[in-house]
């Protein structure tokens, strides 16, 4: 039964992938009804974290961005669900890469650059769109998850345009062992499996956040950027990358992860309908 619904699955994907952005349009819309107003996907997860992250917002404010961030999430989903059909020139005319020269200056001359982002825009176009932008090879790390079939699509979408997929546990044995560039991005914003990580304050909770990016990005000396990803006008989005280090050595130790989470608040604070807000990121209690 599984497999008969997999293959329905990716059969409605290539059908919404072949269809024109204004069938799209329509599609997200009529999501967006089903997931806010009729099935209230993780409302109540969305109030919570919405509500505790901004206490000084009014009512209204916090309705209004919790709208346009269900408006954002039926966007995403159509869009993941497509992704597998799309082209390299869709993607190339569709997100443009503001100073991409901050990660292509490094792999010309060898180096490893580690992009450290968050759930922003369409994560997963993010990463199809940065490996487009020379011949290193670019790594998507990932979390398994438990569904051998919806782990199977995502790795052959994530892969679908030379790009490739390596799991978080095993990320620092593969980087620590490549030879030559690599681009390797990696949405840091994710919940660690164990509190036996680093705490940190984000968006004035307390907050769990891996502790091994920074140790792993001082063995193999990478260039650390920063990316985020706005939507744009007519389907677009913008990708803009930010230096955070290109020498490991004149960061104090420890402060890699805190300076992250400085860019990934701030980024939320501009444009807060923009972040995966109906993920329980706050699960874990700090005791």
């Amino acid at each position: 039964m599984k497999q008969i619904g997999y293959f329905l699955f990716r059969a409605t994907a290539r059908v919404v992938g072949l269809m024109p952005l204004w069938v799209w349009r329509i599609l997200m819309f009529v999501l967006y009804i089903f997931i806010y107003y009729l099935f209230g996907y993780r409302r109540k997860v969305t109030r919570d974290n919405l509500e505790k992250s901004f206490p000084d917002f009014s009512k209204e404010k916090i309705n209004a961005i919790e709208k346009k961030y269900y408006k954002h999430l039926a966007r995403l989903v159509i869009e993941v669900f497509a992704s597998k059909h799309l082209s390299r020139k869709f993607f190339e005319k569709q997100i443009p890469v503001h100073h991409a020269n901050l990660i292509t200056d490094y792999t010309s001359q060898g180096r490893k650059v580690i992009m450290m982002s968050g759930h922003f825009g369409n994560w997963e176009w993010a990463g199809i769109r940065l490996g487009l932008l020379d011949d290193s090879p670019l790594h998507i790390i990932y979390k398994p998850v438990t569904d051998p079939f919806f782990e199977k699509y995502m790795k052959q979408l994530r892969m679908n345009l030379g790009n490739e997929t390596l799991s978080l546990y095993m990320m620092p044995r593969h980087l620590l062992t490549l030879k030559g560039s690599c681009i390797t991005c990696i949405l840091a914003d994710q919940t660690p499996a164990s509190t036996e990580n680093l705490w940190l304050s984000f968006l004035g909770r307390d907050t769990l956040f891996f502790s091994a990016i920074e140790k792993l990005a001082r063995r193999i000396d990478a260039v650390i950027v920063f990316g985020n990803m706005l939507p744009g006008e007519d389907g677009r989005y913008n990708i803009s990358v930010e230096l955070i280090a290109d020498n490991m050595s004149q960061i104090p130790e420890g402060q890699l992860m805190p300076m992250y989470v400085k860019l990934l608040e701030r980024n939320i604070y501009e444009n807060p309908y923009n972040w995966l807000w109906s993920h329980r990121r706050w699960k874990h209690q700090k005791h």
